[in-house]
């Protein structure tokens, strides 16, 4: 037997069998099974039983297998432990102002601290668990039900026998809590379960763990609470964990402490990694490493939701690399959102708004991040929601005359937790990429995209939106990234195009087996290090990226040669093996270079000293490429439009990449750098 599986053993049937042996010392009798005392066999069946339970609720409760998983992963391996918002922070913002000039990104309170959550579960006997759809609230229950199986060694310090019972498995207007307790029991053939369930009721034995509060038929709901409330005052000596989505909540039970589970912080966001890939490591670090990366910072906000993280890491898994169409990641991640969560919903929308696809819901959606996004808002009042879904719905056929956008607004927040009330009245996408997604879905399904686009291109924020349109727009995707060349064309000044002719003539008929407009690449990276330039600037990195992204090979070739120094003897050996300067005689630069390396001044020298040996260093530079030094110093003007030039063509290449397959891209790529 697994050690788990005995330790779980243990400690129900330390519970239990005392239960019995009360019942024993309490009747004299048990409904005629037992005697006075439990015999050896009566002791052996209630081991049995306790086995039974705690075997059925490891395989029950202690697998996750969510998002297409073909096979369920152990939660012990993977769990990692969740925080609780402290009150202060869920009341930081009390108006819509207040929290428009928060740059917080992601749902997490600026300066918030947590508290964790099964320190929380051992302080407080009752308590309600809040939180947005995927914040874990249903894995949290059932990870608070192992501990309890685990002993002494648990960080759940109540010796008591945990029974999860997911509430949307209640209908009608009956809920008889103990009857279903006492089934949880009787199937794992507990003698007599309805005398030992009231014995342990009655002695506070039981983690009584009830998932989803929102999950209830609404019919029977006020009924339930009632129900509920009264079972808690009969049997207060046993500890109740609930739960429920914050969108829905809206009834206070008296005596449960409610709390708010917080979004994953960075280091439980990289403990999870590790646990998933515990099998891998160098899976793992990878993974991490790609989330670091800033063109995945929508998928990093992803991963502080821990469901959407499981995702990300079953992706990942499957192929060893996030798809580089963010579109098809991020169309995913809204369908989880809006099909599977809501199908488990039992929410009167039909009574709001009939007829509506799961299509048009996400249309309704776009429309709203389109208009929030070109407003450069992130956040909406209740009132101009109601106003915009009204008006939508209006429109749809088969519609009511008259549209209760408030009830509509409840629906869309409760069902899909893809809007969500930040502060009261105050509602918000629950993450930032997924209104990015939805905006640029918006502007794939209108014609005069590329107008709108166009409009915008110079706007840093808008760059994100043309990552995902490029993996949208499929067979127009050609018209973005011509666009996208032709603008940052645009902004070349004279001495930049002079810098970009000798770029062309330099690399055009060399020999290296790379990528033309790599080769640019390449080249203006060379002319901007301390080789060349007065000083390293962004314009460094942000070639030698636009290298990696043009063509990976020529890319990895470079990436030892970052180290910036004014020698650089191994830069021009490096340039020297891979071909992509034409005309430049490498061995005598080289064997120029190190007849200078007794010269290199150390760091105790004065500047002038270092001045002075950079002046015998780069002519060498300048005469071996045949570059004239004017095309290098840049005036700031200049500067910055340069900086803004190799933004715009990294985004270029990254829509490129985003989009897959180009039919014209050859042509486009031709003009790149040129």
């Amino acid at each position: 037997m697994a050690k788990f599986d005995a330790v779980a053993l243990t400690a129900v049937s330390g519970v239990a069998v005392p239960i019995f042996q009360s019942l024993v010392d309490s009747s004299g009798r048990v409904l005629g099974l037992f005697g006075k005392s439990l015999d050896r066999k009566t002791k052996q069946l209630v081991y049995q039983a306790s086995g039974e339970y705690a075997n059925r609720y490891a395989k029950r409760h202690g697998n996750l297998k969510v998002l297409g998983m073909r096979q369920p992963i152990d939660l012990a391996i993977v769990y990692t432990g969740v925080g609780f918002w402290d009150e202060a922070d869920l009341r930081r913002y009390e108006s819509l102002e207040a929290i428009e000039q928060s740059s917080v990104r992601g749902t997490q309170p600026p300066n918030g601290t947590t508290q964790s959550g099964v320190e929380v579960a051992n302080a407080q006997p009752y308590l309600m668990v809040l939180g947005e759809p995927g914040t874990g609230k249903s894995t949290f229950l059932r990870k608070i039900g192992l501990d309890a199986l685990a002993g002494k060694e648990s960080p759940y310090r109540h010796n008591c026998i945990p029974v999860f019972l997911e509430l949307k498995e209640f209908g009608g207007d009956t809920f008889d809590l103990e009857s279903a307790i006492v089934r949880e029991f009787e199937i794992c053939g507990f003698p007599q379960p309805e005398a030992f369930v009231s014995l342990a009721l009655e002695q506070g034995k039981l983690l009584i763990l009830l998932d989803g509060w929102d999950e209830l038929a609404s019919e029977s709901v006020n009924a339930t609470i009632g129900y509920f409330e009264n079972f808690v005052d009969r049997f207060d000596k046993n500890r109740y964990i609930c739960s429920c989505r914050a969108a829905v909540y809206r009834h206070n039970f008296k005596r449960f402490t409610d709390v708010v589970l917080a979004p994953f912080e960075e280091t439980q966001v990289r403990e999870f990694i590790d646990r998933w890939f515990e099998d891998n490591p160098d899976i793992a670090a990878s993974f991490w490493a790609e989330l670091q990366k800033p063109e995945n910072a929508g998928l990093k906000e992803l991963a502080h939701t821990p469901l959407l993280l499981t995702f990300l890491g079953w992706v990942y898994r499957q192929e060893g690399l996030f798809p580089q169409n963010r579109a098809v990641l991020y169309r995913d991640v809204l369908g989880v959102l809006l099909k599977e969560w809501s199908a488990h919903k039992r929410l009167d929308r039909e009574s709001v708004y009939p007829d509506v696809s799961l299509a048009t819901e996400r249309s309704m959606l776009a429309e709203i991040a389109y208009r929030g996004f070109v407003q450069n808002r992130r956040f909406f009042s209740q009132g101009e929601l109601v106003q915009q879904i009204s008006a939508f719905l209006s429109e749809q056929p088969n519609t009511p005359e008259t549209i209760d956008g408030d009830a509509a607004l409840e629906i869309v927040v409760a069902q899909q937790g893809i809007l969500v009330e930040r502060s009261r009245d105050i509602f918000s996408f629950s993450h930032l990429a997924l209104q990015t997604y939805l905006t640029a879905q918006y502007l794939a399904e209108r014609d005069d995209w590329e107008e709108i686009l166009e409009a915008h291109l110079d706007e840093p924020r808008w760059w994100d939106i043309s990552i995902v349109l490029a993996g949208l727009l499929q067979d127009k995707v050609d018209l973005l990234l011509d666009r996208l060349e032709r603008n940052a064309r645009s902004h070349l000044t004279p001495k930049l195009t002079e810098l970009l002719r000798w770029v062309d003539t330099t690399t055009r008929p060399s020999a290296g087996n790379f990528r033309l407009e790599a080769k640019r690449a390449a080249a203006v990276f060379l002319t901007r290090s301390r080789n060349l330039a007065i000083a390293s600037d962004d314009t460094v990195l942000k070639s030698l990226e636009l290298v990696q992204l043009l063509d990976e090979r020529l890319g990895n070739a470079l990436e030892g040669n970052t180290t910036d120094r004014v020698l650089s003897i191994d830069r021009a050996r490096t340039f020297e093996v891979l071909q992509i300067l034409s005309e430049v005689n490498w061995k005598t630069l080289i064997r120029q270079l190190e007849a200078l390396e007794s010269q290199v001044p150390t760091s105790a020298q004065s500047a002038e000293a270092r001045r002075a040996f950079r002046d015998l260093v780069v002519p060498l530079w300048y005469d071996a490429l045949k570059l004239d030094r004017s095309c290098i110093e840049l005036s700031d003007p200049d500067l910055s439009a340069f900086n803004h030039y190799l933004d715009l063509n990294l985004l270029l290449a990254r829509c490129r990449r985003s989009a897959g397959r180009v039919s014209d891209w050859d042509s486009i790529a031709s003009q790149i750098l040129k």
